[in-house]
């Protein structure tokens, strides 16, 4: 089992929504999704969800970021908790 921390968990929910709304998943615009200055904060997590299994970056691809069966399973239930929580309030 992979185990994400809270920023990981939620740099690869971003992923997720921009591949899903058809997206490339630049850098830039994770960093906006996650309302992050740095550039550098977005890379270190896409890195950590690389060497999980999470993700595959593809090289020389501006956005270039593939989810793997796993990664793709921890976003959908990062995002059904979600929405469980709002359902719950």
């Amino acid at each position: 089992m992979i185990v994400l921390t809270p920023k990981q968990r939620q740099c690869l929910e971003a992923v997720r929504a921009e591949i899903g709304s058809g997206n490339v998943p630049t850098l830039r615009r994770l960093a906006d999704r996650l309302s992050v200055k740095a550039i550098t904060t977005v890379q270190r997590s896409l890195q950590k969800l690389e060497q999980r299994g999470a993700i595959r970056r593809v090289p020389g691809i501006s956005g270039g970021i593939e989810l793997m069966p796993i990664g793709n399973a921890i976003a959908a239930k990062a995002n059904l908790f979600a929405e469980n929580l709002e359902f719950s309030k």
